[in-house]
């Protein structure tokens, strides 16, 4: 065997007349493109440095006498980094184009695991810049035509494409599908996401392509707008300013068509993602339009009136505040009276009715009172004002008894919840409590049923602690004695208060109007006249 002490050593002959065994200095071979990267591992190079290259590398004569690399780029680097002076070679005379070595490299790598994706892509790129089309890479390299292609195509495509097919994020198949899309950018970048992602591709694919058609049918639809003249607008708010022209019309109340609006300068179109087109006018009101149905917005004028009248407005809420201070002065006033003005217990009573608590009954409850007054109401006189005759008709002493007479309908329609087996919305449980314990301070006995409803509804859990609140006036001492229920007293005693007028002094209640009796009533119970504000 040769030593290795010169960079160009000629070793035994070959058989192949075209291949020739050389020794030669690695550093001195000239190293063309490789289509695959050099990654030196550290025990190969330790391997070689002790034992040296093994096997030949291949190289080729160039017309300057310099050899160049087709095979072996590995061996050769690692030869150079383990200080080796000499490497055997075999030089190829049937190697005479960029071609022909590239195929030769693939034919020698292709098939190695570790061979990337987007290096065999780059080598069939170049062999395509030599001049071969797909069927003959394919048959120079003994692959499918159709991977081939789909191959060549993943080199156009963008580096973050190659990169996912070399970790094994994008097969050749997805490559080619979302090929389609190389000259968009986001669109892509969405569809690698979908395939890392381990997303549904087919149905990625199909969503942006129908977006691709709408977006070309949208500019082909607004291009077709720009030529004839149409002002092309964004899509306006549901409660934006313009409006469709199918909902506007001219001074005789005549509708619109784009057709017949055209011709106002606010006619404009938006155009839809789908590529419909929507006629509006940019501004009807400013445009002399009327705008049917619900519309907020104003004309210049309409919002200088708008202006006006909320002036107008703040201007009578001060003076009506204003007035309301002096008119509470005055019911204050009235209402601490030292005795009630004649007369005013019925209208309040009758105001009442028409106005206050009793709308909430309806015209069957109105009738309940009728009928627990034993009375009946006209059937052709409406209730407020039926009860304003049977006011006007009811001496002063018995009003509370109607008030009486409408709270026992409201308390009644209270119970009557209970009637079902789960108690429905609204029921009053504290209500319901003290309607019964109201009627049973007037003689009333409780049924079995009502004791155990009673006391089950006391047990419930709520607040135990009760409202309180200061009264300004003073109870009366002087309370009548207990009546048997619905008696009437006989007797006028002098009905003696101590409400404080407004400057501290203490007027005395001369007791009822002559001819006028006052509800019996329990010790401590409200007198007749605050019954009527009680129950209100």
């Amino acid at each position: 065997m040769t030593t290795e002490t010169s960079s160009i050593q000629t070793l035994a002959p070959s058989s192949d007349p075209a291949m020739e065994l050389v020794w030669l200095n690695p550093s001195e071979i000239h190293a063309v493109r490789n289509i695959r990267a050099v990654d030196l591992d550290s025990d190969f190079v330790a391997s070689v440095r002790e034992r040296g290259v093994l096997e030949p590398v291949t190289v080729m004569a160039e017309d300057d006498g310099t050899y160049a690399l087709v095979f072996g780029f590995h061996r050769r680097a690692a030869a150079i980094e383990a200080g080796r002076a000499l490497i055997p070679a075999i030089v190829r005379t049937d190697i005479s184009s960029s071609a022909a070595k590239i195929i030769d490299q693939l034919t020698e790598n292709i098939h190695r695991s570790d061979m990337k994706p987007s290096e065999i892509a780059a080598a069939y790129d170049q062999l395509a810049l030599e001049g071969l089309d797909v069927d003959e890479i394919a048959r120079q390299v003994s692959q499918d035509k159709e991977k081939v292609a789909a191959t060549l195509r993943l080199h156009k495509m963008p580096k973050t494409a190659r990169d996912a097919a070399d970790t094994g994020q994008l097969d050749l198949e997805q490559a080619v599908a979302i090929a389609e899309f190389e000259s968009e950018p986001k669109v892509y970048d969405r569809l690698l996401g979908v395939i890392r992602s381990g997303g549904n591709l087919p149905y990625a694919l199909m969503s942006e392509r129908l977006k691709r058609k709408n977006r070309a049918q949208k500019a082909k639809a607004k291009a077709s707008l720009v030529l004839v003249g149409i002002t092309v607008i964004p899509q306006p708010q549901w409660d934006g300013v313009p409006k469709e022209v199918h909902s506007i019309k001219d001074d005789a109340g005549t509708g619109y068509t784009a057709e017949t609006h055209a011709r106002c300068a606010g006619h404009a179109a938006w155009v839809s993602q789908e590529g419909t087109v929507t006629y509006v006018c940019r501004d009807p009101k400013y445009y002399g339009h009327t705008v049917t149905g619900h519309y907020q917005h104003l004309s210049d004028e309409e919002r200088a009136q708008q202006e006006r009248e909320k002036r107008e407005r703040e201007k009578r809420a001060e003076a009506l505040t204003t007035a309301a201070a002096v008119r509470r002065d005055f019911i204050s006033t009235l209402a601490r009276s030292g005795k009630t003005p004649k007369g005013l217990h019925k209208a309040t009573l009758a105001h009442l009715f028409a106005y206050g608590f009793t709308r909430s009954l309806g015209a069957g409850g109105m009738d309940e009172v009728f009928a627990l007054l034993g009375a009946t109401r006209a059937k052709d006189v409406p209730p407020a004002e039926a009860m304003r005759r049977r006011i006007d008709r009811t001496p002063d002493h018995k009003l509370p008894l109607i008030h009486f007479a409408q709270l026992a309908v409201h308390a009644e329609d209270n119970m009557a919840r209970t009637a079902s087996p789960h108690r429905t919305y609204g029921f009053d449980e504290d209500f319901a409590i003290a309607w019964l314990e109201l009627i049973t301070g007037y003689g009333y006995t409780l049924s079995e049923p009502e004791e155990t409803l009673i006391a089950a509804l006391r047990e419930a859990p709520g607040d135990d602690e009760e409202d309180e609140y200061e009264d300004e006036y003073e109870e009366d001492e002087h309370e009548g004695e207990a009546q048997p229920e619905g008696t009437i007293s006989e007797d006028e005693p002098e009905d003696i208060t101590t409400d404080s007028e407004p400057d501290g002094t203490v007027v005395r209640d001369e007791g009822p109007e002559a001819g006028e009796t006052e509800a019996a009533r329990e010790p401590g119970e409200p007198g007749a006249d605050e019954s009527v504000a009680l129950a209100a």
